[in-house]
């Protein structure tokens, strides 16, 4: 493990890449300097796997809410283009689906 990091700061950020981004044990491994057999073990002791379910099933659930909210804000847009409100939180929508799904082109 490098000298800049210690292994409680190893093990944190190790878990953050495997869980919340989703990059494999190898790639993991590599990024902070240990072991892909390290990496195996605090994935055991952490129950990492479990987290990443979890993970998953919350980013679904935010995501089908997103698509909720937007297709109502848009059928309340079409029914009342020039309530403030209601261009406000269309605007707030798109900026948070773009950060969610960059364009391609990007």
């Amino acid at each position: 493990m490098s000298n800049i990091i210690d292994k409680k700061e190893g093990v944190f950020i190790c878990e953050r890449l495997f869980v919340d981004l989703n990059m494999s044990i190898e790639e993991c491994a590599k990024t902070i300097g240990v072991s892909s057999k390290t990496v195996y073990k605090w994935i055991k002791v952490g129950n990492w796997h479990e987290k990443k379910k979890e993970t998953q099933t919350i980013d679904y659930l935010v995501n089908l809410n997103l698509k909720r909210a937007l297709n109502q804000t848009l059928i309340n847009y079409v029914e009342n283009p020039k309530k403030k409100d209601i261009q406000n939180l269309m605007s707030l929508l798109m900026q948070f689906k773009d950060h969610l799904y960059p364009s391609k082109n990007s």
